[in-house]
């Protein structure tokens, strides 16, 4: 599902630079949690499949990492 949707956000970018010849890109943020282990191959797998799209400068990625604590504070938050 994730792939699919960066696909189209990706073609929906590329249409956009092209029709009005401009630096546009995806940026993409990624949530490194301490309890999953399967983000690294999350991102393994996204930067492998969309590496065209890292080269031509169409998707940037950054990684935040977030510790147990706040993970905590997101998760129990009411107003969220």
């Amino acid at each position: 599902m994730l792939r699919e949707r960066i696909y189209l956000m990706l073609s929906k970018i590329n249409y956009y630079r092209s029709i009005k010849r401009i630096n546009a890109y995806l940026f993409l943020v990624l949530i490194n949690r301490p309890d999953e282990e399967q983000n690294e191959t999350t991102l393994e797998r996204i930067q492998r499949e969309f590496e065209p799209a890292i080269t031509n400068g169409l998707l940037r990625i950054r990684i935040v990492e977030i510790t147990e604590e706040e993970t905590n504070k997101i998760l129990n938050n009411p107003n969220m």
